[in-house]
């Protein structure tokens, strides 16, 4: 069973301003839930199923590897805000939340407001920060072997 937690306030404060800054706080509630066993991504958004609205008032839920997303500079952390913000919006007809899938290897407004290679970067330090975790899981298994 997977172990879910609050985000620290430094993140959800984060959060919190970039989706004051892009309005989403105005049409959808939007929950960032920890889950340091999401791999190999540092954050997954999913709607909320009709239930889980009725019991909590929350359209859509965003689960981040805190983890991995405090081992990154702060640019870096920025960028992966955005970045799982910018699939996000609001279809006011249908009054309903709306997911985007990415229109390339990352949103093509995030890579205009920042650069591919701070995308890229972005991707590759994610990477190798799950790879060094690995490598020491593995390690620790083999020492107590």
């Amino acid at each position: 069973m997977r172990k879910y937690d609050t985000p620290h306030t430094d993140t959800l404060d984060a959060y919190n301003a970039e989706i004051g800054a892009i309005g989403l706080d105005q049409v959808l509630n939007i929950s960032i839930i920890v889950d340091d066993k999401l791999k190999p991504e540092i954050y997954k958004v999913a709607k909320c199923s009709p239930s889980e609205k009725y019991k909590t008032g929350d359209d859509i839920n965003i689960y981040l590897n805190e983890d991995i997303f405090h081992q990154l500079p702060d640019n870096l952390q920025k960028l992966a805000i955005v970045e799982s913000l910018a699939g996000i919006s609001y279809d006011y007809d249908k009054e309903a939340p709306v997911l985007s899938k990415p229109d390339f290897f990352a949103f093509s407004g995030v890579i205009s407001k920042y650069s591919y290679d701070e995308v890229v970067v972005l991707k590759e330090s994610i990477r190798s920060l799950y790879q060094a975790g690995k490598e020491q899981e593995d390690a620790s298994k083999a020492v107590t072997k």
